[in-house]
């Protein structure tokens, strides 16, 4: 059993390094990312990774962008 769990572990640990190296690669470039955590849904430019985080400049997100409005604010 324990050597099923080591491997299960090694895929997820090659899952996550997979990821990461996509979203590297992918800096400067337009991305869509649908997350299943609040707040869901991102539309921008991957500026740079910071670890295993991505940061993205927002063009859109499921939010109202009227400028003034903070991030929570339900659209007029």
């Amino acid at each position: 059993m324990a050597h099923n769990r080591l491997r299960s572990n090694d895929m997820n640990v090659a899952h996550d390094m997979a990821l990461v190296e996509h979203f590297r690669a992918a800096i400067g470039m337009k991305t869509f990312i649908l997350t299943p955590s609040y707040p869901f849904m991102f539309v921008g430019e991957i500026v740079s990774m910071v670890g295993d985080q991505v940061e993205i400049f927002a063009e859109t997100t499921h939010f109202c962008s009227t400028g003034k409005t903070k991030l929570a604010d339900p659209c007029p």
